[in-house]
């Protein structure tokens, strides 16, 4: 929505939140996606499962993350939602390994 006559556009802030909701979201979201791979590939699931668990869990993840996201008031909190997964994650598959 668009503010009213005379109020400023806040371009700076709209901005940000696009970058925070579409590229960060999706790194983050591509990130669990996967943790959740390999967790599947420890678990023994034949690589055809893992593949389609992760193109299932990538496009769910980025949806709540970008419902979260957008009703958050906060960038801090913004910020931890996605980045507290997304280093979760990402740590884990340094561990694990990248399979």
């Amino acid at each position: 929505i668009l503010p009213d006559r005379g109020e400023p556009l806040r371009l700076g802030q709209r901005f940000l939140t696009f970058l925070l909701i579409v590229p960060c979201a999706l790194v983050a979201a591509l990130l669990l996606g996967l943790a959740g791979r390999s967790v599947a590939d420890l678990g023994g699931w034949q690589e055809a499962d893992s593949n389609v668990l992760t193109l299932f869990l990538i496009p769910v993840l980025w949806a709540v993350f970008v419902f979260l996201l957008m009703i958050m008031r906060r960038r801090r909190t913004q910020a931890m939602t996605l980045l507290i997964p997304a280093m979760a994650s990402g740590c884990f598959l340094l561990v694990a390994g990248i399979s």
